[in-house]
């Protein structure tokens, strides 16, 4: 089943249109689109808590409220710790990672080909020399 109706926000923060839902395999994908998120500082937002509200354009369904979790924000340019410099802290963050297959830290998996190395780091370098 595929339904392109409902809502979402995080953290109350700013709601937006579901774009798709798609139950057909027993498991629900939910797609959604949002820039990076943002606080009043300025500082990316790396985790929080989603609610969803379906709805079919004119009941609104009972809100669901998630378990707290990180969001998948992840400079592809090596900025691991997000904090929009490319330095020696995330330097520091991908060696702890090096070599790490599926790292707890995703952000450390530049490329995010499930491994960190040398193509991480060099991408790492390319951006932080610009």
């Amino acid at each position: 089943m595929k339904v392109s109706k409902g809502s979402v926000d995080i953290d109350n923060d700013e709601e937006r249109q579901i774009n798709s839902i798609d139950t057909d395999d027993g498991k629900v994908d939910l797609s959604v689109t949002w820039d990076a998120l943002k606080d009043l500082d300025g500082k990316v937002i790396t985790e929080g808590y989603l609610r969803v509200t379906p709805h079919d354009g004119i009941v609104y369904g009972e809100t669901t409220t998630s378990d707290k979790f990180l969001f998948g924000f992840c400079s592809t340019k090596g900025d691991i710790n997000k904090d929009d410099f490319i330095n020696m802290t995330d330097f520091s963050i991908l060696m702890y990672f090096w070599k790490e297959t599926n790292p707890k830290n995703t952000c450390a998996d530049i490329n995010k080909d499930g491994v960190v190395n040398l193509i991480d780091f060099s991408i790492m370098m390319y951006w932080w020399t610009r």
